[in-house]
């Protein structure tokens, strides 16, 4: 199997012309006619990342977050970026990266952390359009909102917990209007950074909003707007690409060795209480 047929796999459900016009999803480094027996999966790519994929003697590294985000750079190996990528260059080290393509993906990362919270009816917060992929099953769409099991009623303190176990996490920043509502019924979300997303969130008539990575000034227009706002932090909200990503590859790659990386995988944060 070689790299250029990972790669079609992968736009099968997660198109490079989903991306957004900022993002640089796609073929980072390499040679698409390498081979590949053993890919590391990661949310970030990293100095430790890196020596992680040479010790396991992998071909290739998937991430979500891109190695490149501008398209002009100087590469010096006396750098930290530079370092990297000589490294990887060295390693025989293909890396592909899929960034937002997954996060608008019908079986990308919003949709997946809305049927983890036991979500129905779940529709983008936008309906993502481009005259590329307009047409494509596969296209979801900007963040996602859906309905709480009615049969159940789950106040906030419910919800709350929901949300920790489902993020993975037992911390959670919730702006203070928390103890305003009642009995929910629409949630709202968006993995990585949803902060300037709040006319969306008005428009679908959620009441809680789940994103990271918020402003100061972003949380009160939310209060403001009597939404309450629970930011789980970046990292637990997107590190299920490394769950989502294995088990797609996992279902068509039966002969390449899928690894998780557990170098740096792990919120950036401590938390003091």
């Amino acid at each position: 199997m070689r790299v250029k047929d990972v790669i079609e796999y992968i736009n099968v459900f997660a198109n490079e012309s989903f991306q957004y016009e900022w993002d640089n999803s796609g073929f980072q480094l390499g040679n698409r006619n390498d081979e590949v027996r053993r890919i590391l999966i990661t949310l970030d790519i990293t100095n430790e990342v890196i020596d992680e994929a040479i010790r396991e003697h992998c071909d290739m590294i998937i991430s979500h977050h891109p190695l490149f985000f501008s398209t002009s750079m100087n590469i010096e190996q006396s750098s930290i970026k530079g370092d990297m990528i000589f490294k990887l260059i060295k390693n025989n080290i293909n890396v592909y990266s899929a960034h937002t393509p997954m996060d608008v993906s019908t079986i990308g990362l919003n949709m997946f952390m809305a049927k983890k919270l036991g979500l129905s009816e779940i529709e983008p917060l936008e309906r993502y359009v481009s005259d590329k992929c307009e047409d494509d099953a596969n296209l979801f769409g900007l963040g996602a909102v859906g309905n709480l099991d009615t049969r159940m009623p789950v106040n906030i303190d419910g919800l709350l917990k929901k949300v920790k176990k489902a993020y993975n996490t037992n911390v959670l920043k919730v702006t203070n209007n928390y103890n305003t509502h009642g009995i929910l019924s629409k949630v709202a979300l968006c993995t990585g950074a949803g902060g300037d997303l709040l006319e969306m969130v008005k428009e679908k008539g959620a009441k809680v909003f789940i994103t990271s990575d918020t402003k100061y000034h972003e949380m009160q227009e939310f209060v403001d707007n009597d939404i309450v706002l629970i930011n789980v932090g970046h990292y637990n909200a997107e590190i299920c690409f490394l769950e989502i990503m294995n088990e797609l590859l996992k279902m068509k790659f039966h002969e390449i060795e899928l690894i998780k990386s557990e170098e740096k995988n792990v919120e950036s944060f401590a938390y003091f209480v």
